[in-house]
């Protein structure tokens, strides 16, 4: 068993103090990622009529001269929460929001800890952060981007595992725009990523890596040697 996305859910193309997502369908033990960026610095007030676990802020990451900021939360699923909705509220000018979906992950502790989180404020023109090392063979890398106006990403890489593929991204008009994109990928060996990569439009954004934990009894893709030994 491995971790695997699942899915995405994004809140409106027009939000600005407040946003609503509706889930699609979850299992017990998905992890449910919400991320968010808006014209301010303070956290939000999320809510809903989603009866899972409340969500845990795991990053907090101030960008654009600390006028902005971009968080990450998650939740557990306990069932199929299709439907339910998740909203914000108490943000500042303009906000956008994404949910992504993963399955498989470690079902304790803090699903999004295989890695140190490196966050950025990244000036005009410098489309690139510091890398993260994960410490477990089959973690997922993740890459966050938010940008305020709001920019189309593409691009997202680092040496490894290479191309992240983007899972979400939301671009929204209200107030004075603002984006967040979220881009993914298995490493099959723990170890460093290298730096990450992306294109947009040169504007100072704010950016921030990390890694889900895989399954506890996830074994390692065997090496060429060792499958040609083995006789695979």
């Amino acid at each position: 068993m491995a971790v695997t996305y699942v899915d995405n859910a994004l809140g409106g193309n027009a939000t600005t103090t407040s946003f609503s997502i509706t889930l699609p369908d979850t299992q017990a033990n998905d992890i449910i990622v919400l991320e968010y960026t808006h014209r301010g610095t303070a956290n939000g007030t999320i809510g809903g009529t989603y009866d899972g676990p409340a969500f845990t802020q795991k990053h907090d990451q101030q960008y654009a001269t600390s006028t902005f900021s971009g968080k990450t939360l998650y939740s557990r699923a306990t069932g199929n929460h299709t439907g339910q909705k998740v909203t914000g509220a108490s943000l500042t000018n303009s906000c956008a929001a994404i949910i992504t979906i993963y399955r498989g992950a470690v079902t304790t502790g803090d699903p999004l800890a295989d890695a140190t989180i490196v966050g950025e404020q990244n000036d005009s023109g410098d489309e690139t952060q510091a890398q993260i090392t994960t410490a477990t063979d089959g973690a997922w890398v993740v890459l966050v981007v938010a940008n305020s106006p709001n920019y189309l990403l593409s691009a997202q890489a680092c040496t490894s595992p290479g191309t992240l593929t983007q899972r979400a991204e939301r671009l929204s008009i209200g107030g004075t725009n603002t984006s967040i994109a979220h881009a993914s990928e298995e490493k099959a060996t723990a170890g460093a990523t290298g730096a990450f990569t992306w294109a947009q439009n040169n504007d100072i954004s704010g950016s921030w890596a990390y890694a889900i934990v895989p399954p506890n009894n996830v074994s390692p893709t065997p090496s060429i040697s060792t499958m040609l030994m083995m006789g695979i």
